[in-house]
């Protein structure tokens, strides 16, 4: 007794219909492709148009060019700020090489 759902007989209505029309079927596909790629190029072609009426209703905001302090007191900053490294450097390897002489007796005696 054979499963229906797994019955691989030709069923010969639907044989009929797909394959008799083949032609007619890929057509059909050509045109559906042809159209989407026309539609989605024309949506490409008015995308600058739309971006200029989405700017009038969204403009964009610049924060780059804004400043909050004069130029002038960043110089200072910095050179405030490379003596605290240069300050924190110079404690560390002071530290660093005490360090080192204490370890280095203590092996030697």
């Amino acid at each position: 007794m054979p499963i229906p759902f797994l019955d691989l007989t030709p069923v010969p209505i639907l044989a009929e219909s797909v394959y008799g029309r083949g032609l007619a079927i890929a057509i059909a596909g050509l045109v559906i492709v042809f159209a989407a790629l026309v539609l989605l190029s024309l949506f490409i072609a008015s995308l600058p148009t739309l971006m200029r009426l989405l700017d009038r209703i969204w403009p964009e905001v610049d924060h780059s060019h804004r400043e909050t302090s004069h130029p002038e007191s960043h110089v200072a900053d910095d050179g405030a700020v490379l003596a605290a490294i240069g300050f924190v450097l110079h404690s560390e390897l002071q530290h660093y090489s005490d360090s080192q002489k204490s370890t280095d007796g203590s092996k030697n005696s």
